[in-house]
């Protein structure tokens, strides 16, 4: 019954098993398989038996199946372990040179340096040839070192950073380092050895982001004079404690270009800010409250940096507003096109004829508001300076004083953006507005002039108010009819520039004055292109 055969596939020669050839089979099982009828009392023992030997018989072939089976898929599997080999040798990345393959590494995302699953980690351990490039020939892979709370917990974060930077060769660094705010005592001399291992390296570094504590802040004069690559410092107090008064680490920095200062207190007067910076372009520095010592420091920078671009500064002086005098001979610095100020002072001892954008106020959440001489000593500011202003921004200013407002308007006929942001509203603001928008309808008495459309604010493109409370005064009603023609008028506006966005958000539970007409109105110059928010809330 059964044969020898040979696999067409494969060539093996299968003989079958001496109990599979001798098998016999009744012709009676045949006629009774036709048949429904029961086998004979004496053909009963012989088809037991021979259903005792078939079964042997299959489990003597499932077993061979198995033989069979398992030294097939040994020569499949060798086959697979040699096609995976050819295909390794003749891939075509073996074939990429080195350069090419560093340009490659130089696009993984970003090196996590306590995180050895981050891909400059993973790709220096994929090959010996892989590794030499990460580690030697890409040094800008491991430059990039961040250093938070969570780093102080892991048991190799000192030899991970040691490596990091060790790669990093003589690169230049761009650092990060957040310490925590209460860490344990074991966590905190773990924050210590990390950042001493940063310092040792602070001639290379080209960018900081320091988060320190008051006492981390001790140890900063260790870098001072060795930072002579360092372009750009964000430097962030988050103690609890007074931090040193006079912090020089960053006086000596010839290649600053940016520096930003948050989280000090106004008696912290004596605090990073840089003597001479030639290239100087950014200053920012978020206090809020401070005296005359402070003012004169911020500008002896504007004085020794003639680069500066942007320079921010909140302070203003609530206890005795008096006693911070302005600097006089002025200060000219022919660079800056952004300031932020809230100081009279300190605009009165400035003469900027580059500036482009002001922003008097601090951020929009601040609760104190500006000094009430900032809008005079601005009006001589931009009058002293001759200078053009584009974008003018006031948070917490008031303009309760008519007269003066509208005055400092009208020396702005260039400007195109106007934000203005209000923690509380006052009817005299109300007032102002009206006057405000009444004579943004008129025409100018020059038709020939560059204003030609226009009196007040003739290249207004953008308008935005903001206003949070409103329970000291009778509300905003200055956004009205008045309001609606003179968007239409800006809009509608023929050879000068067009009103283009408009944003008033009022946290009022009233309506504004504004009719059934002026709102039809304001859907027509939505359609006309002008983009316009107004919300109540």
């Amino acid at each position: 019954m059964f044969d020898s055969y040979t696999c067409n596939a494969c060539g093996s020669h299968y003989e079958p098993s001496p109990c599979t050839r001798d098998l016999l089979i009744p012709d009676s099982l045949y006629a009774l398989c036709s048949t429904n009828d029961p086998p004979s009392y004496s053909e009963i023992p012989h088809l037991m038996h021979l259903q005792q030997t078939v079964h042997g018989a299959q489990e003597e072939l499932d077993f061979e199946i198995r033989r069979i089976m398992l030294k097939l898929n040994e020569k499949r599997r060798a086959l697979q372990w040699l096609t995976n080999d050819l295909k390794s040798v003749l891939s075509p990345i073996r074939r990429l040179p080195a350069e090419i393959l560093m340009e490659i590494f130089l696009h993984a995302s970003r090196l996590r340096v306590t995180d050895t699953t981050s891909d400059p980690w993973i790709l220096s351990h994929v090959c010996s040839t892989w590794r030499t490039i990460a580690t030697v020939h890409c040094p800008e892979l491991w430059s990039d070192i961040t250093i938070t709370p969570s780093s102080f917990r892991r048991k190799d974060s000192f030899s991970l950073v040691q490596t990091a930077l060790r790669r990093s060769g003589l690169h230049d660094l761009f650092i990060q380092f957040k310490d925590g705010r209460k860490p344990k005592s074991k966590r905190k001399a773990v924050a210590t050895v990390l950042f001493s291992l940063l310092t040792v390296e602070s001639n290379r570094w080209k960018t900081a982001q320091l988060s320190l504590s008051s006492e981390r802040f001790g140890t900063l004069s260790t870098i001072r004079g060795h930072l002579s690559r360092l372009s750009q410092i964000n430097l962030t107090y988050i103690g609890d404690q007074t931090p040193p008064l006079r912090i020089d680490a960053f006086e000596i920095t010839p290649r600053l270009e940016s520096i930003s200062i948050e989280g000090f207190q106004h008696d912290h007067i004596d605090t990073i800010i840089p003597l001479s910076s030639p290239k100087l372009r950014q200053f920012r520095d978020d206090r809020e409250l401070g005296d005359n010592t402070l003012n004169a420091r911020v500008l002896e920078t504007v004085r020794h940096s003639p680069a500066l671009q942007s320079f921010h500064v909140y302070h203003r002086n609530r206890l005795d507003p008096r006693s911070t005098l302005p600097v006089t001979p002025r200060i000219e610095n022919a660079s800056i096109h952004t300031l932020q100020a809230s100081e009279g002072a300190l605009l009165r001892s400035l003469r900027l004829p580059a500036l482009k954008t002001l922003w008097l106020g601090t951020d929009e959440n601040c609760m104190l508001p500006c000094p009430d001489d900032v809008v005079a000593s601005l009006q001589v500011l931009i009058s002293v300076s001759q200078c053009s202003l584009t974008s003018l921004i006031l948070t917490q200013v008031s303009i309760a004083n008519t007269s003066d407002f509208i005055h400092l308007l009208r020396l702005m006929p260039r400007l195109e953006e106007l934000e203005m942001f209000f923690l509380f509203w006052r009817d005299e603001y109300d007032t102002t507005m009206q006057h405000v928008v009444s004579e943004m309808i008129e025409p100018s008495p020059q038709p020939q002039a560059l204003s030609a459309r226009h009196a007040l604010l003739p290249a207004l493109t953008e308008f935005t108010i903001e206003v949070f409370d409103i329970t000291d005064s009778q509300g905003v009603r200055f956004i009205n009819d008045v309001f609606v023609d003179m968007m239409s008028t800006r809009c509608r506006a023929y050879d000068a520039p067009k009103l283009k966005y408009v944003r008033a958000e009022i946290r009022s539970p009233n309506p504004l004055p504004l009719s059934a007409a002026a709102t039809n109105q304001l859907q027509e110059l939505c359609h006309d292109g002008l983009e316009v928010t107004i919300l109540t809330m």
